[in-house]
C-alpha cells in the first residue's frame, strides 16, 4: 500500500511538472481558497482525507546564502508568506507589488513578508539579482513543494500567498496574483485581528466574502 506522504510527494510533483510545461498554467488556476473546515477537505485517491492546515506548519528551507532558515524565524508579527518561481508570470508581476508593501510596513513590524522559490538556485538568483525585492527569499525544489503542500488542499497554483496571524493562525489562502485593491482589503481585516478589534473566527469568515 502507497503510503500518504509518498501519494503527497507524487501529487506535488506532478504540479510543478505541469506547471512548467504549461508555462502559464497558475494563472488559470486564480480562486481564494474554501474556509478551512472539515468540509472542504480535499479526498485523494486512496481514500485519506487532507484537512487544509489551521496553524503555521513548521517546516525549514535554505535562504539565499544556503543557510538553513526554519519558518519559525519570521512569527511574532503577522506573516505574509507567497510562494512564487522565476517561470511563474504572474508570480514575477505581483512581486513589485509585495515589495512596495514590504517597503510600507516592515519598519512597523506591522506584516513580515517571506518568498519561498519553487525553483533551482541559480535562477533565481539571477532574478532576484535584477530586481530591487528586498524582502527575505527562502529557496528550494521538492522540499519547497512539500512545504506549500503543507498548508492542505488550497495549495492550487502559483502564485500561493497565505496570510497568517502573529499567533500563526492561518487567516486566508489564496492560489493566484492578488491586485493591490484586494491585497490592502485583506490587510485591513488583519490589522484588525493584530489591533483585537476581531477575532480569528470571524476574520476568517469575512475574508472569504
Amino acid at each position: 500500500m502507497v503510503s500518504s506522504n509518498l501519494l503527497r510527494r507524487i501529487r506535488l510533483t506532478a504540479f510543478i511538472l505541469i506547471a512548467v510545461l504549461a508555462g502559464f498554467y497558475a494563472s488559470l488556476l486564480l480562486r481564494t481558497a474554501p474556509e478551512p473546515d472539515a468540509a472542504s477537505a480535499l479526498e485523494v485517491t486512496d481514500g485519506e482525507v487532507i484537512e487544509p492546515a489551521l496553524t503555521l506548519p513548521e517546516f525549514v528551507l535554505a535562504d539565499m546564502t544556503g543557510q538553513m532558515r526554519s519558518i519559525e524565524e519570521f512569527t511574532g508579527q503577522p506573516l505574509l508568506i507567497n510562494f512564487w518561481a522565476t517561470w511563474c508570470a504572474p508570480c514575477l508581476r505581483e512581486m513589485p507589488m509585495l515589495e512596495t508593501v514590504w517597503q510600507e510596513r516592515n519598519k512597523g513590524n506591522s506584516l513580515q513578508i517571506v518568498g519561498i522559490a519553487i525553483d533551482r538556485a541559480e535562477e533565481v538568483d539571477l532574478y532576484l539579482n535584477k530586481t530591487d525585492v528586498t524582502y527575505p527569499i527562502l529557496i528550494g525544489q521538492s522540499d519547497a513543494m512539500e512545504a506549500a503542500g503543507s498548508f492542505g488542499p488550497d495549495f492550487a497554483g502559483l502564485p500561493f500567498t497565505v496570510f497568517i496571524s502573529a499567533d500563526r493562525q492561518i487567516l486566508l489562502s489564496h492560489s493566484g496574483e492578488l491586485q493591490r485593491e484586494q491585497f490592502d482589503d485583506i490587510m485591513s481585516i488583519i490589522d484588525a485581528v493584530s489591533a483585537g478589534q476581531l477575532s480569528i473566527a470571524d476574520a476568517r469568515t469575512r475574508l472569504l466574502r
